[in-house]
Protein backbone atom coordinates (compact mmCIF):
# COMPACT_ATOMS: atom_id res chain seq x y z
CA UNK A 1 0.00 0.00 0.00
CA UNK A 2 1.54 3.23 -0.96
CA UNK A 3 1.66 6.12 1.85
CA UNK A 4 0.16 9.43 0.42
CA UNK A 5 2.09 13.22 0.27
CA UNK A 6 0.54 14.12 4.16
CA UNK A 7 1.83 10.69 5.66
CA UNK A 8 4.77 10.71 4.02
CA UNK A 9 5.77 14.00 6.26
CA UNK A 10 4.97 12.30 9.50
CA UNK A 11 7.98 9.82 8.83
CA UNK A 12 10.96 10.11 10.75
CA UNK A 13 13.85 10.01 9.54
CA UNK A 14 15.96 6.29 9.30
CA UNK A 15 19.08 6.67 11.76
CA UNK A 16 21.89 5.35 10.95
CA UNK A 17 22.60 1.22 11.80
CA UNK A 18 25.04 1.88 14.74
CA UNK A 19 22.70 4.07 16.50
CA UNK A 20 19.25 1.40 15.49
CA UNK A 21 21.25 -1.19 17.02
CA UNK A 22 21.80 1.06 20.10
CA UNK A 23 18.16 1.36 20.39
CA UNK A 24 17.22 -1.90 19.99
CA UNK A 25 19.54 -3.52 22.21
CA UNK A 26 18.16 -1.01 24.83
CA UNK A 27 14.60 -1.82 24.18
CA UNK A 28 15.09 -5.17 24.28
CA UNK A 29 16.42 -4.86 28.02
CA UNK A 30 13.47 -3.18 28.83
CA UNK A 31 10.87 -5.35 27.29
CA UNK A 32 12.67 -8.33 29.80
CA UNK A 33 12.70 -6.44 32.69
CA UNK A 34 8.91 -5.51 32.42
CA UNK A 35 8.09 -9.03 31.44
CA UNK A 36 10.01 -10.02 34.51
CA UNK A 37 7.76 -7.38 36.81
CA UNK A 38 4.68 -8.82 35.11
CA UNK A 39 5.59 -12.26 36.16
CA UNK A 40 6.95 -11.33 39.57
CA UNK A 41 10.48 -12.71 39.15
CA UNK A 42 12.44 -9.63 38.46
CA UNK A 43 13.39 -8.81 42.50
CA UNK A 44 14.60 -12.82 42.46
CA UNK A 45 18.54 -13.37 42.85
CA UNK A 46 18.75 -15.48 39.28
CA UNK A 47 17.13 -12.68 37.37
CA UNK A 48 18.94 -9.32 39.06
CA UNK A 49 22.29 -11.77 38.55
CA UNK A 50 20.80 -12.56 35.10
CA UNK A 51 20.44 -8.85 34.08
CA UNK A 52 23.53 -7.42 35.50
CA UNK A 53 25.66 -10.38 32.97
CA UNK A 54 23.28 -8.68 30.30
CA UNK A 55 23.78 -4.84 31.32
CA UNK A 56 27.62 -6.09 30.73
CA UNK A 57 27.52 -7.81 27.73
CA UNK A 58 25.15 -5.04 26.05
CA UNK A 59 27.66 -2.27 27.04
CA UNK A 60 30.70 -4.66 25.70
CA UNK A 61 28.62 -4.52 22.53
CA UNK A 62 28.23 -0.69 22.59
CA UNK A 63 31.67 -0.05 22.73
CA UNK A 64 32.25 -2.22 20.02
CA UNK A 65 30.11 -1.19 17.73
CA UNK A 66 31.44 2.85 18.85
CA UNK A 67 34.68 1.67 17.93
CA UNK A 68 34.27 0.40 14.74
CA UNK A 69 32.22 3.67 13.57
CA UNK A 70 35.64 5.42 14.12
CA UNK A 71 37.23 6.65 10.38
CA UNK A 72 40.29 5.05 11.46
CA UNK A 73 38.90 1.51 12.42
CA UNK A 74 40.64 -1.69 11.45
CA UNK A 75 38.28 -4.86 12.57
CA UNK A 76 40.90 -7.65 13.94
CA UNK A 77 41.47 -10.60 12.27
CA UNK A 78 39.82 -12.44 14.53
CA UNK A 79 36.39 -11.37 14.73
CA UNK A 80 34.47 -12.78 11.88
CA UNK A 81 31.34 -13.54 14.01
CA UNK A 82 31.84 -17.31 14.07
CA UNK A 83 32.11 -18.31 17.81
CA UNK A 84 32.53 -21.60 19.54
CA UNK A 85 33.66 -21.82 22.94
CA UNK A 86 34.03 -26.00 22.97
CA UNK A 87 35.82 -25.76 19.41
CA UNK A 88 38.55 -23.16 20.57
CA UNK A 89 39.02 -25.06 24.00
CA UNK A 90 39.47 -28.10 21.74
CA UNK A 91 41.97 -26.37 19.52
CA UNK A 92 43.76 -24.37 22.71
CA UNK A 93 44.39 -28.23 24.20
CA UNK A 94 45.63 -29.56 20.80
CA UNK A 95 47.79 -26.16 20.72
CA UNK A 96 48.95 -26.97 24.29
CA UNK A 97 50.37 -30.61 23.09
CA UNK A 98 51.99 -29.71 20.37
CA UNK A 99 53.96 -26.79 21.84
CA UNK A 100 55.58 -29.61 24.65
CA UNK A 101 56.24 -31.58 21.26
CA UNK A 102 58.22 -28.28 20.52
CA UNK A 103 56.11 -28.39 17.28
CA UNK A 104 55.39 -24.43 17.50
CA UNK A 105 54.48 -23.81 14.16
CA UNK A 106 51.58 -26.14 14.48
CA UNK A 107 51.07 -24.75 17.87
CA UNK A 108 50.59 -21.58 16.62
CA UNK A 109 47.75 -22.30 13.81
CA UNK A 110 46.07 -24.09 17.02
CA UNK A 111 46.02 -21.28 18.98
CA UNK A 112 45.10 -18.61 16.08
CA UNK A 113 42.06 -20.74 15.65
CA UNK A 114 41.18 -20.73 19.39
CA UNK A 115 41.63 -17.24 19.42
CA UNK A 116 39.32 -16.89 16.62
CA UNK A 117 36.92 -18.85 17.55
CA UNK A 118 36.79 -17.59 21.28
CA UNK A 119 38.80 -13.79 20.74
CA UNK A 120 37.24 -12.70 24.89
CA UNK A 121 39.33 -15.64 26.47
CA UNK A 122 42.95 -14.00 27.70
CA UNK A 123 44.57 -17.56 27.81
CA UNK A 124 44.43 -18.60 24.04
CA UNK A 125 46.05 -15.14 22.98
CA UNK A 126 48.33 -15.45 25.76
CA UNK A 127 49.64 -19.04 24.53
CA UNK A 128 49.39 -17.64 21.16
CA UNK A 129 51.85 -15.25 22.07
CA UNK A 130 54.26 -17.73 23.61
CA UNK A 131 54.37 -19.31 20.43
CA UNK A 132 55.32 -16.44 18.47
CA UNK A 133 57.72 -15.66 20.85
CA UNK A 134 59.71 -19.11 19.78
CA UNK A 135 59.27 -18.48 16.17
CA UNK A 136 60.91 -15.14 16.64
CA UNK A 137 57.81 -13.67 15.74
CA UNK A 138 57.79 -10.83 17.86
CA UNK A 139 55.24 -8.05 16.63
CA UNK A 140 52.60 -11.00 16.42
CA UNK A 141 53.91 -11.97 20.28
CA UNK A 142 53.74 -8.34 21.69
CA UNK A 143 50.15 -7.64 19.69
CA UNK A 144 48.64 -11.06 21.45
CA UNK A 145 50.53 -11.07 24.82
CA UNK A 146 48.87 -7.39 24.89
CA UNK A 147 45.57 -8.58 23.91
CA UNK A 148 45.91 -10.61 26.32
CA UNK A 149 46.75 -8.28 29.40
CA UNK A 150 43.74 -6.03 28.47
CA UNK A 151 41.24 -9.05 28.57
CA UNK A 152 42.85 -10.38 31.89
CA UNK A 153 44.77 -7.38 33.80
CA UNK A 154 46.43 -9.82 35.85
CA UNK A 155 47.82 -12.23 33.79
CA UNK A 156 51.33 -12.69 34.93
CA UNK A 157 52.74 -14.35 31.86
CA UNK A 158 50.97 -12.13 29.33
CA UNK A 159 52.92 -9.14 30.88
CA UNK A 160 56.19 -10.83 30.41
CA UNK A 161 55.23 -12.14 27.47
CA UNK A 162 54.42 -8.83 26.26
CA UNK A 163 57.72 -6.75 27.19
CA UNK A 164 59.88 -9.49 26.30
CA UNK A 165 58.33 -9.23 22.63
CA UNK A 166 58.27 -5.57 22.96
CA UNK A 167 62.04 -5.42 23.58
CA UNK A 168 63.03 -8.09 21.02
CA UNK A 169 60.80 -6.02 18.43
CA UNK A 170 63.69 -3.08 19.42
CA UNK A 171 59.80 -1.14 20.75
CA UNK A 172 59.98 1.88 23.48
CA UNK A 173 62.17 0.09 26.14
CA UNK A 174 60.25 1.99 28.42
CA UNK A 175 57.18 0.20 27.75
CA UNK A 176 58.84 -3.01 28.45
CA UNK A 177 60.56 -1.99 31.59
CA UNK A 178 56.79 -0.84 32.38
CA UNK A 179 55.54 -3.92 31.69
CA UNK A 180 57.95 -5.78 33.67
CA UNK A 181 57.27 -3.98 36.46
CA UNK A 182 53.76 -4.62 36.41
CA UNK A 183 54.31 -8.64 36.80
CA UNK A 184 56.50 -8.12 39.22
CA UNK A 185 53.43 -6.08 41.33
CA UNK A 186 51.58 -9.49 40.16
CA UNK A 187 53.92 -12.12 41.40
CA UNK A 188 57.07 -10.17 43.16
CA UNK A 189 59.06 -13.00 42.77
CA UNK A 190 58.76 -14.30 39.43
CA UNK A 191 62.39 -14.70 38.16
CA UNK A 192 61.68 -13.88 34.40
CA UNK A 193 60.41 -10.85 35.49
CA UNK A 194 63.15 -9.50 37.31
CA UNK A 195 65.65 -10.72 35.03
CA UNK A 196 63.42 -9.37 32.06
CA UNK A 197 63.61 -5.37 34.19
CA UNK A 198 67.41 -5.32 34.24
CA UNK A 199 67.75 -5.68 30.57
CA UNK A 200 64.57 -3.23 29.81
CA UNK A 201 66.28 -0.79 32.45
CA UNK A 202 69.40 -0.90 30.52
CA UNK A 203 68.02 -0.46 27.28
CA UNK A 204 66.02 2.17 28.47
CA UNK A 205 69.03 4.06 29.57
CA UNK A 206 70.84 3.44 26.24
CA UNK A 207 67.37 4.39 24.40
CA UNK A 208 67.67 8.06 26.83
CA UNK A 209 71.09 8.92 25.94
CA UNK A 210 70.39 8.52 22.45
CA UNK A 211 66.69 10.08 22.29
CA UNK A 212 69.31 13.17 24.41
CA UNK A 213 71.87 12.76 21.76
CA UNK A 214 70.15 13.12 18.86
CA UNK A 215 68.14 16.14 20.19
CA UNK A 216 71.08 18.08 20.20
CA UNK A 217 71.87 17.24 17.00
CA UNK A 218 68.20 17.77 15.36
CA UNK A 219 68.81 21.42 17.82
CA UNK A 220 72.14 21.97 16.27
CA UNK A 221 70.45 21.01 12.67
CA UNK A 222 73.41 18.34 11.63
CA UNK A 223 70.99 16.25 9.17
CA UNK A 224 71.57 16.68 5.28
CA UNK A 225 69.31 19.08 3.52
CA UNK A 226 66.75 18.15 1.14
CA UNK A 227 67.86 16.84 -2.18
CA UNK A 228 68.27 18.95 -5.37
CA UNK A 229 65.58 18.24 -7.99
CA UNK A 230 68.04 16.50 -9.67
CA UNK A 231 68.40 13.63 -6.97
CA UNK A 232 64.80 13.48 -6.32
CA UNK A 233 63.38 10.65 -6.17
CA UNK A 234 60.98 9.11 -8.56
CA UNK A 235 57.20 9.00 -7.23
CA UNK A 236 57.61 5.29 -6.68
CA UNK A 237 60.75 5.77 -4.61
CA UNK A 238 59.65 8.44 -2.53
CA UNK A 239 56.81 6.12 -1.85
CA UNK A 240 58.86 3.32 -0.38
CA UNK A 241 61.09 5.18 1.34
CA UNK A 242 58.07 7.03 3.32
CA UNK A 243 56.74 3.30 4.02
CA UNK A 244 60.01 2.12 5.32
CA UNK A 245 60.47 5.76 7.77
CA UNK A 246 56.98 5.73 8.45
CA UNK A 247 57.63 2.21 10.23
CA UNK A 248 60.93 3.56 12.00
CA UNK A 249 59.27 6.49 13.21
CA UNK A 250 56.15 4.02 14.73
CA UNK A 251 58.44 2.17 16.74
CA UNK A 252 60.42 4.69 17.88
CA UNK A 253 57.62 7.54 18.73
CA UNK A 254 60.64 9.55 21.15
CA UNK A 255 63.13 9.67 18.95
CA UNK A 256 64.07 12.84 16.66
CA UNK A 257 66.13 11.03 14.20
CA UNK A 258 62.98 8.90 12.76
CA UNK A 259 60.64 11.54 13.73
CA UNK A 260 62.70 13.98 11.48
CA UNK A 261 63.24 11.14 8.90
CA UNK A 262 59.30 10.85 8.57
CA UNK A 263 58.78 14.59 7.96
CA UNK A 264 61.82 14.81 5.29
CA UNK A 265 59.66 11.27 3.65
CA UNK A 266 56.41 12.99 3.70
CA UNK A 267 58.26 16.03 1.81
CA UNK A 268 59.59 14.25 -0.61
CA UNK A 269 56.78 12.27 -1.39
CA UNK A 270 54.75 15.44 -1.42
CA UNK A 271 52.40 14.84 1.66
CA UNK A 272 52.75 18.48 2.93
CA UNK A 273 49.60 18.46 5.13
CA UNK A 274 50.79 15.22 7.42
CA UNK A 275 54.45 17.01 6.80
CA UNK A 276 53.25 20.27 8.87
CA UNK A 277 51.37 17.56 12.02
CA UNK A 278 54.95 15.35 11.69
CA UNK A 279 56.98 18.68 12.27
CA UNK A 280 54.97 19.75 15.19
CA UNK A 281 56.18 16.90 16.83
CA UNK A 282 60.37 17.70 16.65
CA UNK A 283 61.92 19.82 19.37
CA UNK A 284 60.53 23.10 19.59
CA UNK A 285 63.94 24.62 19.45
CA UNK A 286 65.19 22.49 16.85
CA UNK A 287 67.56 23.54 14.11
CA UNK A 288 66.03 20.50 12.01
CA UNK A 289 62.72 21.52 12.51
CA UNK A 290 62.81 25.04 11.27
CA UNK A 291 64.36 24.09 8.64
CA UNK A 292 61.82 21.52 7.77
CA UNK A 293 58.70 24.07 8.49
CA UNK A 294 60.64 26.51 6.20
CA UNK A 295 60.81 23.72 3.28
CA UNK A 296 57.53 23.10 3.84
CA UNK A 297 56.01 26.44 3.92
CA UNK A 298 56.98 28.18 0.56
CA UNK A 299 55.94 24.38 -1.01
CA UNK A 300 52.69 24.33 0.80
CA UNK A 301 51.79 28.50 0.61
CA UNK A 302 53.22 29.60 -2.79
CA UNK A 303 54.60 32.85 -3.02
CA UNK A 304 52.47 34.36 -0.11
CA UNK A 305 54.50 32.45 2.31
CA UNK A 306 58.26 33.07 1.28
CA UNK A 307 58.23 35.98 3.69
CA UNK A 308 57.07 34.07 6.67
CA UNK A 309 59.17 31.11 5.78
CA UNK A 310 62.35 33.80 5.77
CA UNK A 311 61.16 35.57 8.66
CA UNK A 312 61.45 31.75 10.42
CA UNK A 313 64.46 31.25 9.52
CA UNK A 314 66.16 34.29 10.12
CA UNK A 315 65.06 33.55 13.56
CA UNK A 316 67.34 30.76 14.01
CA UNK A 317 70.42 31.22 16.21
CA UNK A 318 73.82 30.37 14.83
CA UNK A 319 71.76 28.71 11.94
CA UNK A 320 73.91 26.19 10.11
CA UNK A 321 75.14 26.08 6.79
CA UNK A 322 71.19 24.22 4.96
CA UNK A 323 69.59 27.23 6.77
CA UNK A 324 71.74 29.85 5.75
CA UNK A 325 71.56 28.48 2.41
CA UNK A 326 68.00 27.98 2.01
CA UNK A 327 67.40 31.95 3.38
CA UNK A 328 69.55 32.99 0.68
CA UNK A 329 67.78 30.98 -2.34
CA UNK A 330 64.16 32.01 -0.81
CA UNK A 331 65.61 36.02 -0.60
CA UNK A 332 66.78 35.12 -4.85
CA UNK A 333 63.29 34.34 -5.01
CA UNK A 334 62.24 37.07 -3.28
CA UNK A 335 63.82 39.38 -5.47
CA UNK A 336 62.71 38.09 -8.57
CA UNK A 337 59.24 37.88 -7.71
CA UNK A 338 59.55 41.25 -6.56
CA UNK A 339 60.66 42.87 -9.90
CA UNK A 340 58.72 40.73 -11.82
CA UNK A 341 55.46 42.62 -9.27
CA UNK A 342 56.77 45.80 -10.34
CA UNK A 343 57.68 45.65 -13.93
CA UNK A 344 53.99 44.10 -14.26
CA UNK A 345 52.41 46.95 -12.52
CA UNK A 346 54.50 49.67 -14.14
CA UNK A 347 53.09 47.68 -17.76
CA UNK A 348 56.83 46.42 -18.48
CA UNK A 349 55.34 42.73 -19.42
CA UNK A 350 58.41 41.30 -21.26
CA UNK A 351 60.62 42.63 -18.29
CA UNK A 352 58.49 41.39 -16.10
CA UNK A 353 58.10 37.84 -17.65
CA UNK A 354 62.02 37.53 -17.97
CA UNK A 355 62.07 37.67 -14.04
CA UNK A 356 58.96 35.42 -13.63
CA UNK A 357 61.13 32.90 -15.98
CA UNK A 358 64.15 33.30 -13.86
CA UNK A 359 62.39 32.60 -10.89
CA UNK A 360 61.09 29.52 -12.41
CA UNK A 361 64.93 28.28 -13.21
CA UNK A 362 65.65 28.56 -9.64
CA UNK A 363 67.27 24.80 -8.28
CA UNK A 364 63.63 24.57 -6.16
CA UNK A 365 61.21 25.96 -8.65
CA UNK A 366 62.18 23.17 -11.37
CA UNK A 367 59.68 21.03 -12.56
CA UNK A 368 59.12 17.07 -10.24
CA UNK A 369 57.05 14.57 -11.83
CA UNK A 370 54.30 15.04 -14.00
CA UNK A 371 54.58 15.18 -17.71
CA UNK A 372 58.16 15.72 -19.30
CA UNK A 373 59.29 13.91 -15.87
CA UNK A 374 57.10 10.76 -15.20
CA UNK A 375 54.50 10.60 -18.31
CA UNK A 376 51.43 10.33 -17.18
CA UNK A 377 52.02 11.40 -13.39
CA UNK A 378 50.75 13.86 -11.82
CA UNK A 379 53.61 16.89 -10.89
CA UNK A 380 54.98 17.51 -7.34
CA UNK A 381 52.52 19.90 -5.29
CA UNK A 382 54.87 22.83 -5.20
CA UNK A 383 52.46 25.77 -4.48
CA UNK A 384 55.47 28.49 -4.85
CA UNK A 385 56.41 26.94 -9.11
CA UNK A 386 52.24 27.14 -9.87
CA UNK A 387 52.15 31.07 -8.47
CA UNK A 388 55.34 31.68 -10.79
CA UNK A 389 53.81 29.65 -13.92
CA UNK A 390 50.13 31.70 -13.31
CA UNK A 391 52.71 35.14 -13.07
CA UNK A 392 54.09 34.52 -16.05
CA UNK A 393 51.24 33.54 -18.04
CA UNK A 394 49.53 36.68 -17.37
CA UNK A 395 52.45 38.64 -17.75
CA UNK A 396 53.11 37.59 -21.51
CA UNK A 397 49.08 37.28 -22.23
CA UNK A 398 49.05 41.07 -20.46
CA UNK A 399 51.79 41.82 -23.07
CA UNK A 400 51.65 39.92 -26.34
CA UNK A 401 47.56 38.98 -25.66
CA UNK A 402 45.82 36.08 -26.74
CA UNK A 403 46.85 35.84 -29.96
CA UNK A 404 49.67 32.95 -30.19
CA UNK A 405 50.31 33.60 -34.17
CA UNK A 406 51.02 36.85 -32.85
CA UNK A 407 53.04 36.69 -30.06
CA UNK A 408 55.13 33.73 -31.65
CA UNK A 409 58.60 34.47 -31.67
CA UNK A 410 58.90 36.99 -29.33
CA UNK A 411 60.56 35.32 -26.26
CA UNK A 412 63.78 33.94 -27.54
CA UNK A 413 64.39 32.72 -24.29
CA UNK A 414 62.99 28.76 -23.14
CA UNK A 415 62.34 27.39 -19.63
CA UNK A 416 65.23 24.64 -19.04
CA UNK A 417 62.51 22.67 -17.65
CA UNK A 418 62.46 21.04 -20.72
CA UNK A 419 62.69 21.72 -24.54
CA UNK A 420 59.57 23.32 -25.57
CA UNK A 421 59.03 26.93 -26.27
CA UNK A 422 57.26 28.72 -23.36
CA UNK A 423 53.12 28.86 -23.98
CA UNK A 424 51.02 30.98 -21.65
CA UNK A 425 48.09 28.48 -22.06
CA UNK A 426 50.61 25.51 -21.25
CA UNK A 427 51.96 27.03 -18.07
CA UNK A 428 48.24 27.46 -16.56
CA UNK A 429 47.64 24.05 -17.52
CA UNK A 430 50.15 22.88 -15.50
CA UNK A 431 49.68 25.43 -12.57
CA UNK A 432 45.74 23.60 -12.45
CA UNK A 433 47.87 20.48 -12.48
CA UNK A 434 49.75 21.04 -9.10
CA UNK A 435 46.98 23.29 -7.66
CA UNK A 436 43.23 22.21 -9.19
CA UNK A 437 42.05 24.51 -6.94
CA UNK A 438 43.13 27.83 -8.44
CA UNK A 439 40.02 29.50 -9.19
CA UNK A 440 41.92 32.28 -10.90
CA UNK A 441 44.32 30.28 -13.18
CA UNK A 442 40.69 28.16 -14.27
CA UNK A 443 39.34 31.90 -14.93
CA UNK A 444 42.63 33.03 -17.29
CA UNK A 445 42.41 29.58 -18.83
CA UNK A 446 38.35 30.18 -19.77
CA UNK A 447 39.12 33.81 -21.02
CA UNK A 448 41.79 31.99 -23.50
CA UNK A 449 39.69 29.98 -24.68
CA UNK A 450 36.86 32.03 -25.07
CA UNK A 451 38.74 34.59 -26.65
CA UNK A 452 39.83 31.35 -29.21
CA UNK A 453 36.63 30.91 -29.60
CA UNK A 454 35.96 27.83 -28.22
CA UNK A 455 32.87 28.43 -25.93
CA UNK A 456 32.62 24.40 -24.83
CA UNK A 457 36.03 24.43 -23.60
CA UNK A 458 35.34 28.08 -22.15
CA UNK A 459 31.91 26.35 -20.26
CA UNK A 460 34.46 23.22 -19.00
CA UNK A 461 36.93 25.62 -17.83
CA UNK A 462 34.15 27.98 -16.05
CA UNK A 463 32.77 25.10 -14.17
CA UNK A 464 36.21 24.00 -12.93
CA UNK A 465 36.53 27.57 -11.62
CA UNK A 466 33.12 27.24 -9.73
CA UNK A 467 34.36 23.94 -8.19
CA UNK A 468 37.11 25.89 -6.62
CA UNK A 469 35.17 29.00 -5.77
CA UNK A 470 31.57 27.73 -5.36
CA UNK A 471 29.87 30.79 -3.71
CA UNK A 472 31.83 33.37 -6.06
CA UNK A 473 28.77 34.82 -7.69
CA UNK A 474 30.59 37.34 -10.63
CA UNK A 475 32.13 32.80 -11.54
CA UNK A 476 28.10 31.96 -11.18
CA UNK A 477 26.82 34.21 -13.51
CA UNK A 478 30.04 33.34 -16.20
CA UNK A 479 29.32 29.37 -16.00
CA UNK A 480 25.40 30.98 -16.50
CA UNK A 481 26.51 32.69 -19.71
CA UNK A 482 29.18 30.48 -21.00
CA UNK A 483 26.74 27.30 -21.09
CA UNK A 484 23.94 29.65 -23.19
CA UNK A 485 26.85 30.47 -25.35
CA UNK A 486 27.47 26.61 -25.70
CA UNK A 487 23.73 25.94 -26.40
CA UNK A 488 23.56 28.57 -28.73
CA UNK A 489 26.60 27.50 -30.73
CA UNK A 490 24.31 24.31 -30.59
CA UNK A 491 21.29 25.03 -31.99
CA UNK A 492 23.17 27.21 -34.89
CA UNK A 493 23.43 30.40 -33.53
CA UNK A 494 25.29 33.20 -31.26
CA UNK A 495 24.33 33.94 -27.52
CA UNK A 496 25.14 37.49 -27.41
CA UNK A 497 26.13 37.14 -23.53
CA UNK A 498 29.38 35.23 -24.89
CA UNK A 499 31.13 38.20 -25.22
CA UNK A 500 31.03 38.57 -21.62
CA UNK A 501 32.16 34.60 -20.45
CA UNK A 502 35.41 34.08 -19.02
CA UNK A 503 36.04 37.71 -17.63
CA UNK A 504 35.81 39.72 -20.93
CA UNK A 505 35.65 43.45 -20.59
CA UNK A 506 32.38 44.85 -18.87
CA UNK A 507 31.19 47.38 -21.53
CA UNK A 508 28.16 48.55 -19.79
CA UNK A 509 28.08 52.24 -19.44
CA UNK A 510 29.42 52.69 -15.82
CA UNK A 511 30.34 49.72 -15.06
CA UNK A 512 33.57 50.04 -12.39
CA UNK A 513 35.78 47.62 -14.58
CA UNK A 514 35.15 49.89 -17.50
CA UNK A 515 35.96 52.96 -16.06
CA UNK A 516 39.51 51.27 -15.27
CA UNK A 517 39.88 49.68 -18.12
CA UNK A 518 40.30 46.63 -16.95
CA UNK A 519 38.86 42.76 -17.73
CA UNK A 520 35.82 41.59 -15.06
CA UNK A 521 38.65 38.78 -14.02
CA UNK A 522 41.59 41.24 -13.44
CA UNK A 523 44.13 40.75 -10.98
CA UNK A 524 44.25 43.25 -7.95
CA UNK A 525 47.44 43.86 -9.71
CA UNK A 526 45.63 44.55 -12.80
CA UNK A 527 43.35 46.18 -11.22
CA UNK A 528 46.02 48.28 -9.28
CA UNK A 529 47.72 48.94 -13.02
CA UNK A 530 44.21 50.34 -14.87
CA UNK A 531 44.01 52.40 -11.73
CA UNK A 532 47.19 54.12 -12.41
CA UNK A 533 47.04 54.68 -16.01
CA UNK A 534 43.71 55.95 -16.02
CA UNK A 535 44.64 57.81 -12.72
CA UNK A 536 47.44 59.62 -14.93
CA UNK A 537 45.23 60.08 -17.81
CA UNK A 538 42.67 62.23 -16.25
CA UNK A 539 44.93 63.97 -13.51
CA UNK A 540 43.74 67.45 -12.83
CA UNK A 541 47.25 69.05 -12.74
CA UNK A 542 48.18 67.14 -16.62
CA UNK A 543 44.09 69.21 -17.90
CA UNK A 544 45.46 72.54 -15.84
CA UNK A 545 46.62 74.22 -18.95
CA UNK A 546 43.45 73.30 -21.04
CA UNK A 547 41.19 74.70 -18.19
CA UNK A 548 37.31 75.67 -18.97
CA UNK A 549 35.03 72.61 -19.52
CA UNK A 550 37.82 70.18 -20.51
CA UNK A 551 39.33 70.27 -16.70
CA UNK A 552 35.63 70.03 -15.49
CA UNK A 553 35.43 66.79 -17.15
CA UNK A 554 39.09 65.83 -16.18
CA UNK A 555 38.40 66.27 -12.27
CA UNK A 556 34.99 64.52 -12.70
CA UNK A 557 36.78 61.57 -14.87
CA UNK A 558 39.58 61.49 -11.79
CA UNK A 559 36.98 61.61 -8.96
CA UNK A 560 34.94 58.11 -11.23
CA UNK A 561 38.20 56.62 -11.07
CA UNK A 562 39.51 57.12 -7.76
CA UNK A 563 35.91 55.70 -6.30
CA UNK A 564 36.30 52.75 -8.66
CA UNK A 565 39.36 51.46 -7.63
CA UNK A 566 38.27 52.23 -3.95
CA UNK A 567 35.99 50.08 -4.19
CA UNK A 568 37.58 47.41 -6.66
CA UNK A 569 40.97 47.92 -5.04
CA UNK A 570 39.24 46.54 -1.51
CA UNK A 571 38.72 42.63 -1.93
CA UNK A 572 35.73 42.62 0.29
CA UNK A 573 33.94 45.77 -1.69
CA UNK A 574 34.72 43.87 -4.93
CA UNK A 575 33.04 40.89 -4.11
CA UNK A 576 29.95 43.01 -2.97
CA UNK A 577 30.49 45.23 -5.74
CA UNK A 578 30.53 41.70 -7.74
CA UNK A 579 26.98 40.90 -6.14
CA UNK A 580 24.73 43.92 -6.69
CA UNK A 581 27.11 46.23 -9.30
CA UNK A 582 23.43 48.83 -9.63
CA UNK A 583 24.31 49.45 -5.89
CA UNK A 584 27.50 50.87 -6.07
CA UNK A 585 27.27 52.32 -9.82
CA UNK A 586 24.20 54.59 -9.24
CA UNK A 587 26.40 56.77 -6.68
CA UNK A 588 28.81 57.45 -9.63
Amino acid sequence: MFFDQASAAEVRAAADPADAGSHWRREKLKDLVWRAKCLHVHDTPEFAEAIEQLKSLTAQVEHIAHAQAQPNYRTPWWMDGEYDDARAEAHNDRGVALQKQKKHDDAFDEFTEAVRLAPSRAVYHANRAAVALKLGRDACAASDALHACERDPNHVAAHVRAAKATLRARRDPEESLRLFERALVLDPGNVAAARGKADASAAAGAARAERAAQTERARRGERDPLPPPSDWPTPAEAADALLAAEEVARLHPRMEGPITAHCEALVLCGRLERAVETTARLAADSADRAYLAAEIAWRRGGLAAVDGALTSLAAVPSPPKKIVELGSRLARLKELVDRGDADDEDGRFESAERAFTAALRLRDQRRLWGPGNAPGGEPYPNRCRADLLRARAVARLDGFGYDREGAEGVAEWDDDDDDRRFDPEADLEECVAIDPGDAEAWRILADVSRRGGDVERTFLRLRKAQASAPHDAKIAREVFAAARAVKAEADGGTYEGARGVGGAMDRRPGSLYKILGVAASATAKQIRRGYRKAAGKWHPDKWQHEGGDALARAEAEFRRVSAAYEVLGNPSRRRAYDSDPARFEASL
